[in-house]
Parts: structure tokens; sequence; C-alpha cells
């Protein structure tokens, strides 16, 4: 589905921003919903589980709904992220494969505090480095 726009336009709502909560999830933010590759349990505890349905995209949806229904048979909780069929696809496109080649890299940045007028600070760890607290 690559590439995502950063912001939703007028005939594409898959967007930077859609993958990033919606497909990735929200890792380990405290007030974390239960979403996502990195948010669902079905999911976050199981890697394996991960790479198989990234390397099931290929073969289809049908593939793919098969996997998830023996999955089932042991865990009826299993669900891909929101927004997806049930065999992963929008349409005729799939963003799994793009959230799954992601997952080990993405990593939310935090706002620069400078960005709404405030000073950059020193953090703890470069407190603790220099010595000074």
């Amino acid at each position: 589905m690559r590439p995502y726009p950063l912001a939703a336009l007028a005939n594409r709502s898959q967007s930077w921003e859609w993958l990033d909560k919606e497909m990735l999830g929200p890792g380990n933010s405290p007030q974390a919903a239960k979403q996502g590759l990195r948010g669902a349990d079905c999911w976050r505890e199981s890697r394996g589980r991960v790479q198989l349905l990234g390397s099931l995209v290929p073969s289809g949806a049908d593939e793919i709904r098969a996997q998830l229904k023996a999955w089932r048979a042991r865990d009826p909780t299993i669900r891909l992220p929101a927004g997806l069929d049930d065999g992963g696809f929008l349409g005729s496109q799939t963003p799994v494969r793009d959230a799954i080649e992601l997952l080990d890299l993405h990593i939310r940045l935090e706002p620069d505090p400078r960005a709404n007028g405030g000073s950059p600070g020193v953090t703890a760890f470069a407190a603790e480095e220099d010595g000074s607290s």
C-alpha cells in the first residue's frame, strides 16, 4: 500500500497516522489500547505468529483466512488490526506486510519541547553522565 501520505486524504484514509496507530499499535504507551501488532495480546505475545502472517500476504486473502481459522480454533480472540477485512486486505491491497516490515524499525519520537516554546532541558541520562542532578 506504500507510500503512505502523512495526513489522510479525501480519497485515501490510510495515512501514516493510521498505519502507526491502527496497524502497528500503541507499543509501550501506558494508556495503550489493545490494538495493532504491538498492542493486541494475540500478536504482541507471538513473534512467530506475526512473521507467519507476513509470509502469507503474497498467497492472498484466502490463505490468511485459513490460517486465522486455525489459530482461532485454539484462541477465539485473535483479530486482525482494525480496518482490515478477515483476509487482511483493504480492497485489493494490504498494509499487513508494510506494518510487519516496520515493526522492528518504527520508534515513536517525542516532540521537541522547543516546538512549543519550551527549552530543551537536560535529560536524566545526561545529568547522570556529567555527575550533575
